[in-house]
């Protein structure tokens, strides 16, 4: 005998199928935030080294500014007093170019060494020095970071 009626048809997902798409749009959510989270690390430590390195190149063109102060009439120049200007340079020298708190960098410090160009202290009669602005600050994590600007300043 043949039945007569409209076959059993069930229309809809189980709850195996809703489970298991749930999960994989779970798993997509989690995989994407976790590579926004790395990018916007990535952004804010490289917004963060981009000023320190402005700042360590302010400080070096200020330093190259300063030279002008100590030439001496047309052929002298005083490299003691502009060496020690160099030597005790902290950030109490170049306040304006420190950028601490908040929008800033936290812990910013700017530290200058000069030495000859061989690597050694500066020597009597050297007429060209290599200047190293250092700038260093704590990022968000707590890891202490720098950046250095090396350059070399001649007499005029």
């Amino acid at each position: 005998m043949k039945r007569t009626g409209k076959p059993n048809q069930q229309s809809g997902m189980t709850l195996i199928e809703v489970t298991i798409a749930a999960s994989i749009f779970f798993i997509a959510l989690v995989v994407s935030a976790q590579s926004l989270m790395g990018f916007y690390r990535t952004l804010n430590m490289q917004k963060e080294r981009i000023e320190a390195a402005q700042s360590a190149r302010a400080v070096m063109d200020d330093i190259r500014l300063k030279r002008d102060d100590y030439q001496v009439g047309d052929t002298d120049f005083d490299w003691d007093g502009f060496v020690g200007y160099m030597d005790s340079g902290t950030e109490d020298n170049w306040p304006e170019f420190i950028v601490d708190g908040d929008g800033g960098l936290y812990g910013h410090e700017i530290s200058v060494g000069v030495q000859s160009l061989s690597g050694g202290a500066r020597q009597p009669g050297d007429a060209t020095v290599e200047v190293h602005v250092e700038s260093t600050w704590t990022d968000i994590a707590g890891r202490e970071l720098s950046v250095e600007i090396i350059g070399y300043i001649a007499e005029r």
